[in-house]
């Protein structure tokens, strides 16, 4: 039955971006174990390190053009692809055994011994095989019944099948076109193997012109194949389970008696086709990944596999993958619900992989979801501002002093923020924090840590006094904004002279040493003739009596002489000594 179309177009679409060039291996022809002739993987290393995913990477030809046929879409189950890896000594010429088991895993065959996924399978392949070339067929057979390995004791998991009853050849290269499209239309997992270099690797599909002939005119009906290939990543650092997986498409072209490779392999053709039947009686699941999904990062979103299905009634098991990288993210669960925050805003897909509860001979279907997570803005939780003194908040003066902001500030998702704080000077300043402390947030990055919570403090000394509106943007690096303002009053001279000698005529009787009355007026004399002196610009005068006839009358407990002081009290001196000082050296400023 034909899988769902939107599944179909998307793995389409995914695989033409991932197409690799291979560069020239060596040829070595060995006898595989139905005694055919058929060229190997050498092992050669390519001449330029290969990077990740993203790396290195070009379309083998031109886009695909024409209809596809992809085996996943019309019997079900999804695409494999067995790595081989840099740090691996033991895997440079075991490319048939990377397709032999993408086609075990597909198939139903190497689902046992708790291997769920063709990697472990191809590992398990390493650990009893020399690393040599070798064909699909040895492989199988060592797999149904223990023979042709080359360190004893393992495969032998299906004595009671006999492996060549499921097993269909090819060895005409004129017939290897037709012969994919009959194999992957009974649903039989396809392996191929490409000679003039010697290689091994696996087919999920083909493409081809619906308006020609394809018996009068197979050169013009087929137009290239969809594989996996076990060389793709050979660069990969790391377990193989990790590495990238990559379907791409190779155009083909018809010489009269080859089927040759238009781009990528250096134009090597296929020489043999090797296919496998499914494990017999079971019918393969059906998966239902849910969705359209929408939600916001840091909050929770449930994915709902509820919908799959298997035509036998058997119980399902179910694991997901959050971004579609090809990386299980979840365990096996017998639930098919599973409950994922994304940490950053994310567009993209989730992928589902079911799989039947049989014990021998179990069948997985994969599926794909939507996935919309939407970012959410910042929000500054507060915006506050410690003034120079805590004892006088209001006493701020120009350039002598610096009023100190501080925003903390929470984003639900992992995104970087930026404050942005306009001073209402004319002046700016900003601040970056980044979720990981080292640098910019690349995207999509729903891995991040979240809620992420950063505190920006800090300080800034006007030049001139006046009232401003200091305003703070906080920006995640997604485009989601908050904003708040803070309302700061920065005195003139005359504004803080009126401050100081409002203060002092407030004070009690009992502050001043004696004759209370009397010594106010005096006070409030001196600075009003220090308001003449700052209205006509007389600066270094009203300095002169602001440190003379005013602070060392109230300094004796700060560090003057209690002798000369009229105010007595030591903590109303530290209040105007302070203030005095901030004015002095403001005016001191303007000499």
């Amino acid at each position: 039955m034909m899988r769902e179309n939107s599944r179909k177009a998307l793995s389409i679409f995914l695989a033409a971006l991932m197409t690799l060039a291979m560069l020239p291996l060596l040829t070595t022809q060995v006898r595989g174990a139905t005694d055919t002739y058929v060229n190997e993987c050498s092992g050669a290393e390519p001449s330029l390190e290969q990077g990740p995913f993203d790396e290195e990477l070009e379309l083998a030809g031109d886009s695909p053009t024409g209809s596809s046929y992809m085996l996943y879409d019309y019997h079900g189950g999804w695409w494999c692809d067995a790595e081989k890896t840099k740090d691996n000594d033991d895997d440079d010429l075991l490319c048939w055994a990377a397709a032999a088991t993408n086609v075990l895993e597909w198939t139903g065959w190497g689902l046992v011994s708790g291997m769920w996924n063709t990697d472990e399978m191809f590992q398990y392949c390493q650990d009893y095989w020399d690393d040599r070339t070798g064909w699909i067929t040895s492989a199988w057979q060592w797999w149904f019944d223990g023979t042709l390995a080359d360190v004893p004791g393992g495969g032998n998991f299906w004595p009671g099948h006999t492996w060549t009853d499921y097993l269909h050849e090819e060895n005409d290269p004129a017939l290897a076109l037709e012969s994919i499209d009959d194999y992957l239309h009974a649903g039989y997992g396809v392996a191929i193997g490409i000679v003039d270099g010697g290689h091994v690797i696996t087919c999920w599909g083909f493409q081809y012109d619906g308006t020609a002939d394809k018996t009068a005119n197979p050169g013009d009906y087929y137009l290239g194949v969809w594989v996996t290939d076990s060389d793709d990543d050979k660069g990969w650092i790391g377990p193989a389970v990790d590495a990238p997986n990559s379907l791409r498409y190779l155009p083909v072209d018809w010489n009269g008696t080859h089927w040759n490779f238009v781009a990528g392999y250096g134009g090597w053709h296929i020489s043999v086709v090797g296919a496998f039947e499914p494990f017999p009686g079971n019918n393969r699941p059906v998966a239902d990944a849910g969705g359209l999904y929408t939600g916001y990062e840091g909050s929770p979103i449930t994915l709902d596999g509820s919908g799959s299905s298997d035509p036998d009634g058997d119980s399902l098991m179910y694991r997901w993958d959050f971004d579609n990288d090809g990386l299980w993210d979840t365990g096996w669960s017998s639930s098919p619900y599973y409950s994922h925050t994304w940490s950053d805003d994310y567009t993209g897909t989730v992928v589902l992989e079911v799989r039947d509860s049989r014990s021998e001979g179990a069948l997985i279907d994969g599926a794909i979801a939507s996935v919309t997570v939407n970012n959410v803005a910042p929000s500054i939780d507060d915006l506050a501002m410690t003034p120079p003194s805590p004892d006088n908040p209001e006493f701020i003066l120009p350039t002598v002093h610096e009023p100190i902001f501080t925003a903390p500030t929470t984003d639900p998702g992992s995104d970087d923020l930026t404050f942005i704080w306009d001073w209402d000077d004319g002046t700016d300043d900003s601040t970056i924090y980044y979720n990981d402390g080292v640098g910019p947030d690349l995207y999509p990055s729903p891995w991040g840590t979240y809620p992420f919570s950063a505190t920006d403090q800090i300080g800034h000394i006007y030049s001139e006094p006046g009232t401003y509106m200091v305003a703070l943007t906080v920006e995640d690096d997604d485009g989601g904004v908050d904003t708040a303002t803070y309302e700061i009053a920065i005195l003139n001279a005359e504004e803080a002279k009126h401050v100081i000698n409002d203060y002092i005529q407030g004070l009690p009787d009992d502050a001043f040493k004696n004759n209370p009355d009397q010594r106010k007026k005096s006070l409030n004399n001196i600075f009003s003739a220090i308001d003449d002196m700052l209205d006509d610009g007389e600066y270094s005068g009203a300095v002169h009596h602001l440190r003379h006839n005013i602070r060392e009358k109230t300094d004796g407990f700060v560090d003057g002489s209690p002798m000369n002081d009229w105010i007595t009290n030591s903590t109303e001196q530290e209040h105007i000594c302070w203030k005095m000082d901030a004015l002095i050296a403001y005016l001191e400023t303007l000499i």
